[in-house]
């Protein structure tokens, strides 16, 4: 397994598997990528709803930038750093 950070937009990377983390008081990462961006809008959406608790898995489409995506979020871990959940 090979994990890296990439601080190149989104679309200019190939991943099999994206992971993104979100957090109610920070934007982490721009996402220019189309299709990842209606995942991570509709998992937001879905959180704040509460109908997630946890985390969203999605199988992109091809020519996505990601193969797949997990999104992960949890609010109650607010007395963590953001960087400690990461």
């Amino acid at each position: 397994m090979i994990i890296k950070l990439a601080f190149t937009p989104v679309a200019e990377n190939t991943f099999d598997l994206l992971a993104v983390v979100l957090d109610e008081d920070a934007t982490l990462a721009a996402i220019d990528d189309a299709a990842i961006d209606a995942h991570v809008r509709r998992a937001l959406d879905a959180f704040r709803a509460k109908t997630l608790r946890r985390e969203y898995l999605a199988t992109l489409p091809e020519g996505a930038a990601a193969s797949a995506l997990v999104v992960y979020w949890n609010p109650q871990l607010k007395s963590w750093n953001l960087w400690e959940n990461v």
